[in-house]
């Protein structure tokens, strides 16, 4: 199911190319206008995630500093489930942000959804042996 997000963004989640990861799909504008409204939805993807999620912003075509701030919100909020997370991104606008900022250093991004489920699925926290 596709939902709009803002006037410009529109936001979808589904089960990704492996099991347990699930998939925010992102089109549209990523700015301050829509991360308000995204960001509730990604944390309860993150919290009911079997192993992983991917935020897929393939089909972004504006990612604001906001972007910027909600996948970073994203990062922690998976290490503090013990979720995998990556981002998928094949396109400037958004990688370019990325690079810059060396967000692209803390939160793992690669070019599909098949490789950031992949990376994600990688990416997923061990449980701590002492909780056993």
């Amino acid at each position: 199911m596709r939902m709009q997000v803002g006037p410009y963004c529109t936001v979808s989640v589904d089960a990704g190319p492996q099991a347990g990861v699930e998939v925010v799909r992102v089109g549209g504008e990523l700015d301050a206008g829509t991360t308000d409204e995204l960001w509730p939805l990604l944390r309860a993807r993150i919290e009911r995630a079997g192993h992983a999620v991917v935020v897929d912003l393939t089909e972004v075509s504006f990612f604001g500093s906001a972007g910027l701030k909600l996948l970073m919100d994203g990062w922690q909020a998976a290490r503090e489930h013990q979720v995998g997370f990556a981002v998928a991104a094949a396109h400037e606008q958004v990688l370019k942000p990325l690079r810059i900022t060396k967000v692209d250093g803390v939160v793992l991004v690669r070019v599909d959804v098949d490789h950031a489920a992949v990376a994600a699925l990688l990416d997923r926290i061990a449980p701590d042996p002492a909780e056993y």
